[in-house]
């Protein structure tokens, strides 16, 4: 990422990337039903809430990339977890 938006940058484009977690609605979770040991296992991760993040936790923070407000940050990864460790 950082690489890029240095060779990038000059041309008014900023790169970044968003990381998401375990994101319900997305992946392996696309089938998994309530009761799947990898979700009852993933869904006590982030502290903030005994829930997994959805398609739309992520969707925000690739809106706010794609917006105006990010206009300044370049070159960030930044993971979507709700707190989670990596």
């Amino acid at each position: 990422m950082r690489a890029l938006a240095q060779e990038i940058g000059a041309r008014a484009v900023t790169v970044n990337a968003v990381i998401p977690t375990a994101t319900d609605g997305a992946g392996y979770f696309t089938g998994a039903g309530p009761d799947d040991p990898i979700r009852v296992l993933t869904e006590h991760w982030s502290p903030i809430g005994s829930r997994m993040g959805s398609v739309n936790d992520v969707a925000d923070v690739v809106e706010f990339f794609a917006g105006n407000l990010s206009r300044w940050v370049s070159g960030r990864q930044l993971l979507v977890s709700g707190g989670a460790p990596s």
